[in-house]
């Protein structure tokens, strides 16, 4: 397997190689989609983290402000017709709860929003110049193995044939 990483333009090259072609070409495409997954999780880890505070926050803020209105228009419907102070005073106060719980609601939502955003600006975009593929011919080298190995064969025949038969022969002639 061989994995190179171009800085300048960011491109990543993955080779495997395999006496079996399928093989080879399932883990490269494996391979692939699980570094995709493993960069696309690195870059975006953070922006989904604040994503989902913001959502929960947002729900949060949301039964805050729901309730706050609840208590608003239970108030107001007692007491409409009441012209004391007091009572105009806890109305007052029960809508300034309640618009300050959906400015809270409102913000979170733009935050939730805006971390969203975030997530698909993190998120790389990949794309796949070549796919994995099965190559026509084996990868490893066998027939040009095979061929060396003939080719030097032949030679040390050769040579054992025209030199050393002769050589080692007269040796043998002398030596008696």
């Amino acid at each position: 397997m061989i994995c190179l990483i171009d800085k300048k333009t960011s491109e990543i090259t993955i080779s495997f190689t395999d006496q079996d072609p399928m093989v080879a070409a399932i883990m490269a495409d494996t391979l692939q989609h699980r570094l995709q997954n493993y960069i696309t999780e690195y870059r975006t880890k953070k922006a989904r983290t604040d994503y989902e505070y913001y959502s929960k926050m947002a729900v949060k803020s949301k039964r805050q402000y729901e309730k706050a209105q609840r208590n608003y228009a239970a108030f107001s419907d007692a007491n409409s017709d009441l012209m004391l102070q007091s009572y105009r005073a806890k109305g007052d106060q029960l809508e300034n709860e309640m618009q300050l719980q959906f400015n809270v609601y409102n913000q979170m939502s733009v935050q939730m929003k805006a971390a969203e955003a975030k997530i698909q600006e993190r998120t790389p975009a990949f794309t796949v110049i070549q796919s994995a593929f099965m190559p026509i011919k084996p990868s490893n080298h066998r027939s040009i193995k095979l061929f060396i190995f003939l080719f030097l064969g032949g030679m040390a025949d050769a040579i054992w044939v025209l030199y050393l038969r002769k050589a080692i022969s007269q040796i043998k002639n002398n030596g008696e």
